[in-house]
């Protein structure tokens, strides 16, 4: 196996055995194990487990970086309810079906209070972020005449933070993924019945 190959196997059972276990129960000795190789190969490729959890954080935030709707909006897309709906599902549906991003999330929620690294991390991913893309979601239809004047962190809390205790939810109960769904998209829509212009309009 090519080196680059093996160091991506290693993240890889790594972020398993992370997720399940939590950082710090979690030895060089499981990893190489899990992997099948001697301990003293795992170290020619990663000196110290945090070199290991290092790698695996730049590689993760690039995959979400990469894939994530919250760090490639383009808002311009969204001038309707059901384009509005799709796009707010779109990130959804990517963060709840993603195998990585799940393990990921069980990572942060074991190791927040442990670990300021993760702390740090699990503010940014589910909270700065999810705020963030709803504030500036909300200022641009506000902007563009398709909601009415609101606060935009208001309505974007109003908006997000249901979404993510319903993920959350998901993560624990996986079979609820249907229901989870279906709350989201009344939520969704409702949210866009309370804030657009155009359906005030029909009220008048």
């Amino acid at each position: 196996m090519k080196n680059n190959n093996t160091k991506l196997e290693i993240l890889e059972v790594a972020l398993d055995l992370f997720s399940s276990r939590g950082y710090e129960a979690t030895s060089m000795s499981q990893i190489a194990e899990k992997l099948n190789i001697r301990k003293a190969s795992l170290y020619a490729h990663y000196e110290s487990k945090q070199a290991i959890l290092d790698a695996l954080i730049v590689t993760l935030t690039k995959q979400y970086d990469d894939n994530s709707l919250f760090s490639n909006s383009d808002y311009s897309k969204v001038q309707s309810a059901d384009e509005f709906i799709e796009v707010v599902k779109k990130q959804v549906n990517y963060i709840v079906n993603s195998p990585q991003m799940k393990k990921v999330r069980k990572l942060f929620t074991i190791e927040q209070f442990r670990n300021d690294t993760f702390a740090k991390l699990q503010n940014k991913y589910s909270y700065d972020n999810v705020l963030n893309y709803g504030v500036n979601l909300c200022k641009y239809l506000i902007e563009n005449d398709v909601f009415i004047e609101a606060d935009p962190l208001v309505i974007s809390a109003e908006l997000m933070f249901p979404i993510s205790m319903w993920i959350s939810l998901c993560d624990r109960e996986p079979h609820k993924y249907n229901e989870v769904m279906d709350l989201i998209d009344k939520h969704i829509k409702q949210f866009y019945k309370v804030y657009s212009k155009e359906h005030m309009n029909e009220k008048i």
